[in-house]
């Protein structure tokens, strides 16, 4: 029964691996033509991506192409962005310097830090 219990979650796991299983942002179609993507992720640059990405598929599969109404990315966590950015710092720093309890430590301290942004967009 183990040994069926692990063969499941290999599968799985191969599955998740062979077809993308990582999280996609939600989109929304709103009233008006408005659609809304929105992503949450721990870095900036990721969120602003993910929900390009997303507009764009999604105006794809309509054959057309996504219009930025309007984007807005907020930042959340225990500690505010620029603190969180020089604990994170402080961190990469304590491991480069063989400290890797400094470097345990920060990333502690950050581990609920994560921005979400939100796209509001039009596929024209």
């Amino acid at each position: 029964m183990v040994m069926k219990n692990i063969i499941i979650v290999i599968v799985g796991l191969l599955t998740c691996s062979l077809f993308s299983c990582a999280p996609k942002a939600r989109v929304l179609r709103l009233e008006n033509g408005v659609n809304k993507a929105e992503y949450v992720h721990p870095d900036q640059a990721t969120t602003k991506e993910k929900v390009a990405d997303a507009a764009n598929s999604f105006c794809e599969k309509e054959g057309k192409h996504a219009v930025v109404v309007s984007e807005n990315t907020t930042f959340s966590g225990t500690f505010d962005e620029k603190t969180t950015n020089a604990i994170k710092t402080a961190g990469v720093i304590g491991g480069v310097l063989g400290k890797p309890n400094v470097s345990d430590t920060s990333a502690a301290a950050t581990n609920d830090a994560k921005y979400t942004t939100i796209l509001m967009f039009k596929c024209e």
